[in-house]
């Protein structure tokens, strides 16, 4: 349940961001000062979302929910619950771009 509900801040957080980026512009080009009010909301919304999400994550991590490709991918019952938390962190690869 818990991941799911990961999920669910995570699709909630870019929908956000996505009218973050829309009503501003359409705010300023139909100069709606009502509508540009709510950016600030917006832009508090979206990391909470997020933070909500990793949260999610990490307490995936640290219970060994291994339902999660990227838990069972990263971790073992045999880590401190300090490691867990770090390898949400870092386990994440580096792109490489040269070869």
């Amino acid at each position: 349940m818990i991941p799911e509900l990961g999920l669910l801040f995570l699709i909630i957080s870019t929908v956000l961001a996505l009218l973050l980026a829309l009503v501003p512009l359409i705010a300023t080009a139909k100069r709606n000062p009502y509508l540009l009010s709510y950016s600030k909301p917006l832009a508090l919304w979206v990391p909470l979302a997020l933070c909500l999400s990793v949260a999610c994550l990490v307490y995936s991590f640290v219970v060994n929910d291994f339902s999660v490709a990227y838990v069972a991918n990263h971790s073992n019952t045999q880590l401190a619950i300090w490691y867990k938390v770090a390898a949400v962190w870092g386990s994440h690869e580096a792109p490489c771009y040269f070869g």
